[in-house]
């Protein structure tokens, strides 16, 4: 995985330099302090970056606050007596939170405040941390040809500790406009800046300097990126593989220079919201990475991105081959259900505006199988979904068991997980749209999630290798002219029709609203025989609203309860009838005559 980042991460970084990552960079809020040469001090205050007009003096602070921080707490620079306080790498900056020496009510409460000479103590004891042989060792220095200016050194560090009451001063003054940090910065070349900072990351860019190994030309180590061991967690390490380094087993070992890179593509994310990306394979990046496929036909790296302590991780990651992203999907009203507009009867349409693309499936089964909650649920964390009264908890636990086979088809073109998803799946949606108490109109929602899952299927298997509905409804509608002499040639038929007369007897409930669940004790049968006795049962309890001479009703019941019944139910053609316009309800002239 990481070979495959790093290639086109570090083509941009030759062609466009460090700007490239450190434009996207934005500034903390706080109080920005520059100092020239001279030790005259001017300020700048960043009170949101995301309005602040970037100017010279915004970029002047970015470029060098982008390369001039620490990797992580864990690797600040020493400081006695109080360690971590100091957030900065080098010498010519020094970055501390305004809680830390401005005394506040909030301040006091944590304990943040410090005095005066607790910061000059700090101070002294990071510009001797610099110095000190955590940051200076030779295999390190030699590698970057690193020498220190003593002049600069000295002078930031003299500036900042016997000045110290100056700056403060400033700080106080302007303590009301500003919140969170103050970063003092020396007015130098940036290449100063680059140098110092590189020095740094040598150091400290690897997960642990007890992981590295000093090879004959390079060092190479454990990157911190994604990746750690722990000493308290040995599972974390390579058992089985051999290694000369301090300690541990290390799982992937990379050059330094690589590692540096890694951390600066480790920023370049950080700029990226927590969802998936593509990036196309030894090729230049552009300034951000394409939530969308990128080329169809070439390989590109796929990765998903989350947030953990304020870093960037990759939670998932996949070559996607290639891609293609038409496709002639379209969710289609195989029940054939209408409504009524205007006083005129309407054959529902679907539709979407991704129409021609396999967005268009993604859409509609968000909408009808998700009620618009598996975008938003993708990569959630299980313990911040939450059933509420747009998806109900049964949808949640599917959305967990197949959030994965989803993603998989729709944005890496596995084509295989879609067919296990609606082979597995499908009905469950069409199941819990009917029988769910936060759907508004359940019966029409269960439709809606039929045509789609029956859309879906006929996609994957291809229109021929579905069952017709049209031929069952057909075969049904031979039965209801037969006069009683013909008899269900498929078990589809059977079930189909078995979903009709369900829904008609049910439909005689006197109750002010008829309930869905009625039919689940239906629905629950697997076999022919164990259905009709439910049939049976439900009709002698309503038989008294159904007239003796509904001709139509009486052919296609007698039919049902002639089936065989070792046979078993399709659940699938049983849903079908129950939710299809119910032929019962359509009247021919000889039966109204006999009304």
């Amino acid at each position: 995985m990481i070979e495959n980042l790093l290639g086109s991460f570090e083509k941009s970084l030759e062609k466009y330099g460090m700007d490239f990552v450190s434009d996207r960079h934005t500034l903390d809020k706080g109080l920005y302090m520059r100092i020239s040469p001279e030790g005259q001090i001017s300020t700048y205050i960043v009170q949101d970056s995301k309005e602040v007009a970037l100017d010279e003096d915004y970029r002047w602070f970015q470029k060098r606050d982008f390369i001039s921080r620490y990797v992580d707490s864990n690797k600040a620079i020493y400081t006695k007596p109080n360690k971590g306080r100091i957030h900065s790498n080098n010498y010519l900056t020094c970055f501390i939170k305004k809680d830390n020496i401005i005394e506040s009510d909030k301040t006091a409460e944590k304990k943040n405040f410090l005095s005066q000479q607790d910061i000059i103590e700090n101070l002294k004891s990071y510009f001797e941390s610099l110095l000190g042989e955590n940051l200076n060792m030779s295999r390190f220095l030699d590698s970057i040809n690193y020498q220190l200016s003593k002049e600069h050194y000295d002078f930031c560090k003299h500036f900042l500790i016997d000045n110290y009451s100056k700056i403060e001063k400033v700080i106080l003054e302007k303590a009301d406009e500003f919140e969170w940090y103050i970063k003092i910065f020396f007015d130098f070349d940036y290449d100063l800046y680059q140098e110092e900072s590189r020095r740094y990351l040598v150091h400290k860019v690897f997960n642990s300097n007890d992981y590295t190994l000093l090879m004959e030309d390079d060092t190479i180590g454990l990157t911190n990126f994604n990746m750690g061991l722990n000493a308290k967690k040995k599972y974390l390490e390579h058992q089985t593989k051999k290694s000369n380094v301090k300690k541990g087993n290390i799982p992937y070992a990379l050059s330094l220079n690589d590692a540096i890179n890694l951390y600066w593509y480790g920023l370049y994310l950080k700029n990226h919201s927590n969802k998936h990306y593509y990036q196309i394979m030894d090729d230049l990046l552009d300034i951000e990475l394409s939530s969308e496929s990128l080329k169809t036909m070439q390989p590109q790296n796929m990765i998903v991105l989350s947030a953990n302590n304020g870093q960037k991780i990759i939670t998932d990651y996949d070559i996607v081959p290639t891609f293609e992203t038409r496709s002639s999907y379209k969710t289609k009203n195989y029940l054939e259900y209408t409504y009524m507009k205007d006083g005129i009867e309407v054959l529902k349409e679907y539709s979407n505006d991704k129409l021609g693309t396999i967005k268009a499936m993604e859409l509609d089964i968000n909408k009808y199988f998700f009620s618009n909650q598996l975008l938003y649920n993708y990569h959630t964390d299980p313990k911040d979904i939450n059933g509420n009264n747009y998806m109900s908890n049964r949808q949640k636990n599917v959305l967990m068991l197949t959030r994965d086979l989803l993603f998989d088809y729709f944005y890496k073109g596995l084509y295989m997980d879609l067919q296990v998803f609606i082979d597995k799946y499908g009905i469950v949606f069409v199941k819990d749209r009917l029988f769910s108490f936060n759907n508004k109109n359940p019966f029409y929602e269960a439709i809606d999630a039929f045509n789609t899952y029956y859309s879906i299927k006929s996609f994957c298997k291809g229109g021929s290798k579905v069952e017709n509905l049209q031929s069952i409804k057909n075969q049904v509608n031979k039965i209801t002219e037969s006069n009683g002499a013909e008899l269900f040639e498929t078990n589809d038929a059977y079930s189909y029709a078995a979903g009709q007369v369900a829904y008609y007897l049910l439909r005689q409930s006197e109750s002010s609203k008829m309930n869905h669940d009625m039919v689940m004790p239906m629905l629950d049968k697997k076999k022919v025989s164990q259905l009709n006795r439910e049939l049976v049962f439900t009709f002698k309890k309503y038989a008294h609203k159904i007239s003796s001479k509904h001709i139509k009703f009486n052919q296609v019941y007698s039919a049902v309860l002639s089936y065989n019944e070792s046979e078993k139910v399709n659940e699938e053609a049983f849903l079908a009838g129950y939710l299809s316009n119910n032929i019962f309800y359509m009247k021919n002239k000889e039966e109204k005559e006999h009304e």
